[in-house]
């Protein structure tokens, strides 16, 4: 359970911190007066087209009149998502945020930086039936108050499983795309995403670094496009494992991109702790 206790924490936080900084600002983003919101709705026709009437049930907040249930909803995901951080009540609490989260997502995914958002549904799935709740928790600290013996570290292995195969596929999809992208071959994208204003962190001059940059790029494009393969065996799986974490911890200083690295981190751990001493592969 190593690697989805860690993970817990690392897919609720971005929930967490993600509405709690929107709170001043829910009516203008989820509320019945934004963009999208009841008002929008209200002046539609009475028989809307059926694919308007198909995206409201995808788009609850959408038709809700009142911003106090709006904003409501918006602070029970919040907590939510630190009681899942924090192991309070942690399948219970998992299951609100990721319920909440796609009736925010669906309500208005403009809000979230990056597709983090849209992909961290199976990761938050995967440890929320998992028992990641039994250790390093509020859970754990409660159960140990009343007595119970510790929880031992061994569980269902197909939820760490799954968290494997979901992040190699995510590299199978963004990896291998890049492989006749001419920007990624010729060692030029970190440059030019490091250059441009939309997601860098840093407003400098970055071509003296290009020989470097290059180098990363061409790194990053080795590291992603190999995970999928050397993720797997005893022998490479560690070493790429923190590879791809020191890839992501390097986007993550540079640039921004939401909370996409804290997700495929928490992905990686999958990969890279162990899921109890001396144990075989595959248990949990």
């Amino acid at each position: 359970q190593h690697a989805l206790v860690g993970a817990s924490l690392l897919l609720g936080l971005p929930f967490f911190a993600t509405h709690a900084a929107r709170l001043p600002d829910s009516d203008l983003l989820f509320g019945p007066d934004g963009m999208g919101g009841y008002a929008f709705y209200q002046r539609l026709s009475s028989a809307p087209p059926l694919n308007l009437r198909i995206a409201e049930l995808f788009r609850v907040l959408a038709g809700v009149p009142s911003a106090s249930v709006v904003l409501g909803l918006q602070i029970a995901l919040a907590a939510a998502a630190l009681a899942f951080a924090a192991g309070f009540l942690t399948r219970a609490s998992g299951i609100l945020t990721l319920l909440l989260h796609v009736l925010f997502y669906a309500r208005n995914p403009f809000v979230y930086e990056g597709s983090w958002a849209e992909f961290i549904h199976a990761p938050l799935l995967y440890v929320i039936c998992s028992g990641a709740g039994r250790h390093l928790s509020v859970d754990a600290w409660r159960a140990a108050r009343r007595g119970a013996p510790p929880a031992s570290w061994l569980g269902p292995g197909w939820p760490l499983r799954l968290m494997q195969i979901h992040v190699c596929c995510m590299y199978v999809a963004a990896g291998w795309s890049r492989l006749d992208k001419e920007s990624w071959l010729t060692g030029e994208l970190v440059y030019v995403a490091l250059s441009g204003a939309t997601h860098s962190r840093f407003v400098i001059d970055w071509s003296p670094f290009m020989p470097i940059l290059a180098i990363g790029t061409w790194g990053a494009l080795f590291l992603e496009v190999t995970a999928p393969v050397l993720l797997w065996p005893r022998l490479t799986r560690r070493a790429w494992a923190l590879g791809l974490v020191g890839l992501h911890l390097g986007l993550e200083l540079t640039t921004n991109v939401g909370w996409w690295q804290s997700v495929m981190i928490a992905g990686l751990l999958s990969f890279l702790l162990p899921w109890s001493p001396g144990t075989r592969d595959g248990a949990a």
